[in-house]
């Protein structure tokens, strides 16, 4: 009964794989830098997909590292002078501020290097 279920259940899911695939991928259409129409009718390149990613991640880690700052920033006034929890909200203050740093130097070196690639 194990093998009979195990080759089904093998079945089934060469099945939904076979339905899933296209009948021709296209590669040979392929022209790099064309534009590339993805079904929702939006006309877009690769540089453009990269450039939003980019985008995304520096929103994200620029409200990641706003977070942690306020939150260093709370312990170090509610610590009412207790010396770890004003050393704890200190140095995440400066964490904060350093891989923020850290990410925007990134954002720099790759929007450089990126411009000089696609132009």
């Amino acid at each position: 009964m194990n093998a009979r279920r195990s080759a089904a259940l093998t079945r089934a899911a060469l099945a939904i794989l076979a339905l899933g695939l296209p009948g021709r991928a296209g590669a040979d259409d392929y022209v790099p830098g064309a534009p590339i129409l993805i079904h929702t009718g939006v006309i877009t390149t690769i540089p453009q997909i990269i450039n939003g990613l980019i985008g995304t991640f520096l929103l994200w880690s620029t409200i990641v590292a706003a977070t942690l700052f306020l939150l260093g920033a709370f312990a170090y006034t509610a610590s009412g002078g207790e010396e770890t929890w004003s050393t704890n909200g200190k140095k995440m203050m400066k964490a904060a501020l350093i891989g923020y740093a850290i990410v925007l130097g990134s954002w720099l070196i790759i929007s450089t290097v990126f411009f000089f690639i696609v132009g």
